[in-house]
């Protein structure tokens, strides 16, 4: 018996991530990608490097992405040849595995969801303005269809809690199922040591006497405000500001990553603040060069927009450190941890500022709650529990109905 993950979105790499923690927990696993070239950015290449490994079919499926039909032959091939019994799906091209007489459960990476129900289209910056309406048909013809059967064609799906009104109206039939995020853990005695030289160097770096981090790609502004994939930057601006006039600290700084559609609109608005002097750009990082910001950060800042438990919450965690984001759980019925991570929910600039300043006056406060997240991670997000329970939601225990 064995696994694939088809991935027909790159979801920053992740499903590939997931192969081969998998592979490396002994959960025989191949991996298949027919995400589109993108012109600008392989996130998967970027973040992972892509080594030849025996269990990344992806090659032989690039040759033959262009076509349906060829896909689904390929499909019909791997399945006889690698002995797949199981399959997980994401992105809108899932449905040909049913085609191909691959049954598959379903992960909404959240915004192919949201887009069905009550979210506007994140094309609009990806077109210039005179090919926008052109865009926004393509996408209403092709990729809402195309979305809609991958979610009919899924024996069960994994949702995000605050999606459950819209589970209900585009597949209220299908099982739940849920696994966590999946995340590498240091040790907790040489986390300390780690910590102390990454902050040591960044604040030499930037010239701070501390600073802020937020990894979020920048989507807040103009029309993608309202769509699925916003990330309320702008909260994190607004609060930092609010922590410099409640605080008088003078000396730190706040450091964002130089990528989305809305990084200019994110400038803009710190020069608005009169906070640019102390707001550092850096490059975008692979996942595992970003750990070096998340341990020395006086703390981190997940996203403010639409409200799911993203990666970015959860990364300094695992680094022993704070965290403040916006998620919602809204709806029992969702399967979902067992209890939240231990991360400060506001979008309030206010709030969120007097979260800042009791962290940074009571030094025992912070280390007491970055010790709680660590351990948090290690209980629910370690690569060894991702592994037992992404075999564990293929049991016939997670195909009862949640609806």
């Amino acid at each position: 018996m064995s696994y694939l993950i088809f991935c027909s979105f790159e979801v920053g790499g992740l499903p590939y991530r997931m192969a081969e923690i998998l592979n490396a927990h002994g959960v025989e696993t191949y991996y298949a990608s027919i995400a589109r070239p993108n012109n600008t950015h392989d996130s998967t290449q970027f973040h992972y490097g892509r080594p030849n490994v025996p269990w990344d079919l992806t090659p032989r499926f690039r040759e033959v992405m262009w076509s349906d039909e060829k896909v689904m032959a390929l499909l019909s091939q791997v399945q006889q040849e690698f002995h797949l019994t199981r399959v997980l799906a994401t992105g809108q091209k899932a449905y040909l595995l049913r085609q191909a007489g691959l049954p598959y459960h379903y992960w909404s990476y959240g915004s192919d969801l949201d887009f069905l129900v009550n979210f506007l289209p994140t094309l609009n910056h990806c077109y210039p303005w005179w090919a926008r309406p052109k865009g926004l048909l393509v996408y209403l013809l092709r990729f809402r269809r195309e979305a809609s059967r991958a979610f009919a064609n899924a024996t069960a799906v994994m949702i995000a809690p605050y999606q459950f009104a819209a589970y209900r109206q585009v597949c209220p039939d299908k099982p739940m199922f849920f696994f966590p995020h999946f995340l590498k853990l240091s040790e907790w005695e040489t986390l300390g040591p780690q910590k102390l030289a990454s902050r040591r160097e960044i604040e030499a770096k930037i010239g701070a006497s501390r600073f802020f981090f937020s990894s979020t790609r920048h989507v807040w502004s103009g029309c993608l405000r309202k769509s699925a994939d916003t990330k309320g930057n702008d909260v994190i601006m607004y609060s930092f500001k609010e922590y410099l006039n409640l605080s008088g600290d003078q000396g730190a700084k706040l450091v964002l990553v130089d990528k989305g559609p809305n990084v200019a609109a994110s400038r803009a608005l710190a020069q608005e603040l009169n906070i640019a002097a102390q707001v550092v750009w850096v490059g975008e990082m692979r996942r595992d060069q970003l750990d070096q910001y998340y341990q020395g950060a006086a703390l981190c800042f997940g996203q403010f927009g639409t409200p799911v438990l993203a990666f970015t919450a959860l990364e300094p965690l695992a680094q022993a450190n704070v965290a403040i984001s916006a998620f919602e759980r809204v709806d029992p019925r969702v399967p979902f941890y067992p209890e939240d991570p231990p991360i400060f929910k506001s979008k309030a600039p206010r709030k969120i500022a007097e979260f800042m300043a009791q962290m940074v006056a009571q030094p025992q406060q912070h280390a007491n709650l970055c010790r709680r997240s660590w351990e948090w991670i290690k209980e629910n997000c370690s690569e060894e529990r991702f592994a037992a329970e992404f075999v564990k939601s293929f049991s016939l225990n997670s195909g009862r109905s949640h609806g």
